[in-house]
C-alpha cells in the first residue's frame, strides 16, 4: 500500500509540474534571428507571438522566413502510428527478501491510435533470483499535448520461468527446485520528453508479480512456496 500511495503521489506531483509549461512555438526570421514564445496570430500581412513575459511582438510578413509551433518541432516518432520501445530499471521494495532490487529490460512494439493514447505488448528478461521473461499488454495516456507531458500507463501480463532446473543442497540432504511463474500487473505514471527522432521516458509504478516454486527431498516429500513481489518499478526507456 505505501508504494501504492507512493506512485499516486508522483502522478500528482509530475502533473502539477508538467501543467505549468508553457508550449513554445518558434518565428524565424530572415535576418537569423528566431523569436521563441506562442503564436497567436498567423496572416499575410503579419505575424504575431507572445513571448514568455507576455509581451506580444508584431512582425511584417516581409521579414520572416517561417514558423515552427510545438507540435512540429518534437513530433519525432510519434508522427508514425507504429514504434517500437526499450526500457530498464529495478524493481525497488523494502519487503524481506535477499533480492534487493531485482533487474528488469522490456521490449515492446507500440501501436500510437492517437497523439494521447496508445497500445503496446511486450516482453523481457526479469532476474527474480531467477530467470523469468514477462508477456504483457500496456495501455498508456499522455495528460498534455505538448513536447514534454506526464503519461499514466497500467500493464497486465503473466511471468513465465526461463531459467533451469537448479539443484539446492544446504549439506543435510538433496533436493530439487521447480520455478514457475505467475500473474503480473503494472500501474503508474512517468514523464515522456518528445525528440525529434525518438522519446524518452522515467518512469515509476507500482509492481505486482507472483512467482512460486517447490522443492521436493529423497522421501518424494514437496513443499510450495509462494512470492507475492510488491515493487516500485523505476524504469528510463526510449522509444523509436
Amino acid at each position: 500500500m505505501k508504494i501504492l500511495a507512493l506512485t499516486l503521489t508522483l502522478v500528482l506531483s509530475l502533473s502539477t509540474l508538467l501543467q505549468g509549461q508553457s508550449k513554445k512555438d518558434a518565428l524565424v526570421l530572415k535576418n537569423g534571428s528566431v523569436i521563441k514564445g506562442r503564436l497567436v496570430e498567423v496572416s499575410p500581412e503579419s505575424y504575431s507571438i507572445k513571448t514568455s513575459d507576455g509581451s506580444i511582438l508584431v512582425y511584417p510578413a516581409d521579414q520572416v522566413e517561417g514558423y515552427k509551433t510545438a507540435a512540429v518541432e518534437a513530433a519525432g516518432w510519434s508522427s508514425n502510428k507504429f514504434g517500437i520501445g526499450f526500457e530498464a530499471g529495478f524493481l525497488i521494495g523494502t519487503q524481506t527478501s535477499e533480492y534487493v532490487a531485482p533487474f528488469s529490460f522490456t521490449i515492446t512494439g507500440i501501436y500510437r491510435a492517437t497523439d494521447i493514447h496508445s497500445f503496446s505488448v511486450g516482453s523481457g528478461v526479469e532476474y527474480l533470483g531467477e530467470a523469468f521473461s514477462p508477456l504483457f499488454i500496456e495501455y498508456s495516456a499522455n495528460l498534455l499535448d505538448r513536447p514534454a507531458t506526464p503519461f499514466l500507463f497500467i500493464r497486465g501480463g503473466a511471468e513465465i520461468y526461463t531459467g533451469g532446473k537448479p539443484d539446492n543442497n544446504d549439506g543435510n540432504y538433496y533436493s530439487e527446485r521447480d520455478y514457475s511463474g505467475g500473474p503480473t500487473f503494472t500501474i503508474g505514471t512517468g514523464i515522456n520528453w518528445q525528440r525529434e527522432s525518438y522519446d524518452m521516458i522515467l518512469s515509476f509504478a507500482f509492481r505486482y508479480i507472483k512467482t512460486e516454486y517447490s522443492i521436493q527431498d529423497y522421501n518424494s516429500n514437496e513443499s510450495n512456496y509462494i512470492t507475492n513481489w510488491r515493487r516500485l518499478e523505476v524504469k528510463l526507456g526510449f522509444r523509436f
